[in-house]
């Protein structure tokens, strides 16, 4: 700075480190899903120090591994294999994140459980086949149709639309979003 004298400075707050590793000593495996907050734990070596495995999904799109040669993309990961092999899941967010967080980690994890079928990867075009498929049941199905031209009118939406609504949410029920 443009300074008219020097400032005087104490001593700053930096901390200092220690590493008491004891042989045969067993690390926990964790698995952190975050936001840019834990580059500087997982960069300064900290985490790779007190974990046997440290993966980190950043913002739960992007996964890292120091042991992996590259990033891999959360999506063609298996989220339950991966998640019961941790001793730890942590959820990391700073507060300008907040609104974001814990970036739709949970809500696929709940799905992953409740639904074990999401397991199944599917590409968009094999969803669009599926729910045309139900819509095709569901058109077939004189029951679902008094039932479906209910709704349709209770939502003011035509029935065309309630159909989709409706094979939309079987689709998710039965195989989930993930």
């Amino acid at each position: 700075m443009n300074l008219l004298f020097p400032i005087s400075s104490g001593e700053l707050a930096y901390p200092r480190i220690r590493y008491n590793e004891v042989p045969g000593q067993v690390k926990p495996s964790v698995l952190v899903v975050g936001d840019s907050y834990y580059w500087n734990i997982m960069g300064s070596g900290i985490s790779e120090r007190l974990f046997s495995n440290n993966e980190f999904w950043f913002y739960n799109q992007e996964a890292h591994n120091p042991k992996w040669p590259v990033p891999k993309n959360v999506k063609d990961i298996d989220l339950l294999e991966s998640v019961n092999k941790q001793d730890f899941i942590i959820l990391i967010s700073t507060e300008a994140n907040l609104n974001r967080f814990p970036y739709g980690f949970l809500d696929e994890l709940e799905k992953a459980y409740t639904h074990p079928n999401n397991a199944v990867k599917m590409t968009p075009e094999e969803k669009e086949k599926l729910i045309r498929e139900i819509m095709t049941q569901i058109r077939n199905s004189p029951e679902s149709m008094v039932q479906i031209k209910k709704k349709a009118i209770d939502k003011n939406v035509t029935v065309e639309e309630m159909i989709r609504l409706d094979a939309g949410w079987i689709y998710d029920n039965k195989y989930g979003t993930r």
